[in-house]
């Protein structure tokens, strides 16, 4: 990675000392389609309700709705919501693993666990039912963040037609990169400063970090990953980090390879660009 830690916070700073954005009270309210573009959204990909069926919908070509919560939605052949709830059952794609959902059981960080994944255990306590723990990459949990909730979508094709925005950058997000980069530009105690912010959160209240150095990166990684799990960050922190191989050889990771995407062929053809490495 480029390593330019100083000049990353001095951009995240000038995000931070706008004003224009601060953490939302309630952590839910972030994904939730009642407070679309809040205050702590600092860009979001919109979504509409616009009525499409089975017949209309666009395929690969253009969707209007947030197919992704009907993608991974709990598999609708084994699951019974809860009668006190409104997350329903979609397509069973990208189900959470037992090691994110130990990961926030090990932090003690209960509150900010049960926005993002529901336990097997917990659905059957609250009246709902799951009926085949063999299903396929299913390790006794559900995605509850950007959840199948019923009343985030409409007609006249439920499954076609959720309108929940997606936030590709908010401000907590902000403040963990400022944290890691003044952690790595040698400011403990701004990092400590940005961190705690996120992890004194009204809904979050967890204690403050005052661990520092290489302790303090570390307690910044755990953060990130619990903050920001099913957000599409996890990836491209772990390549920032050097750890991909580590985390992530057993689903195919190559160190040297995987870290860049492949040119497409066209391009490397028509332009007689060079492949990326291993390619």
């Amino acid at each position: 990675m480029m390593e330019k830690n100083s000049e990353a916070l001095t951009q995240f700073e000038t995000v931070i000392n706008s004003g224009e954005f601060a953490l939302e009270n309630d952590l839910q309210a972030v994904m939730n389609k009642s407070n679309e573009f809040g205050k702590e959204s600092i860009f979001e990909i919109n979504y509409v309700s616009n009525g499409n069926d089975w017949g209309n919908y666009g395929w690969g070509t253009k969707t209007d709705d947030n197919i992704i919560v009907q993608l991974m939605g709990p598999r609708g052949d084994f699951y019974a919501k809860a009668p006190a709830d409104s997350m329903s059952g979609g397509w069973g794609f990208n189900t959470p693993t037992d090691e994110i959902y130990q990961a926030y059981i090990d932090a003690g960080d209960n509150t900010r666990r049960l926005y993002k994944i529901e336990s097997e255990t917990e659905l059957k306590a609250a009246g709902g039912n799951w009926t085949n723990d063999a299903a396929w990459d299913f390790e006794g949990y559900f995605r509850r963040w950007y959840g199948h909730f019923d009343d985030q979508t409409g007609a006249p094709v439920g499954e076609l037609n959720f309108a929940t925005n997606f936030v590709l950058i908010r401000y907590a997000d902000v403040l963990l990169m400022a944290a890691e980069a003044a952690n790595k530009s040698g400011d403990d105690t701004k990092a400590k400063t940005y961190l705690n912010q996120v992890r004194s959160r009204p809904s979050t209240n967890l204690p403050d970090v005052t661990a520092t150095g290489t302790a303090l990166f570390d307690a910044i990684v755990l953060e990130r990953r619990l903050e920001l799990a099913f957000e599409g960050h996890r990836f491209v922190d772990l390549v920032r980090w050097g750890k991909a191989a580590d985390e992530l050889s057993d689903l195919g990771f190559i160190a040297g390879k995987h870290e860049m995407l492949p040119i497409p062929n066209a391009d490397v053809i028509s332009a007689k660009l060079p492949q990326n490495p291993n390619y």
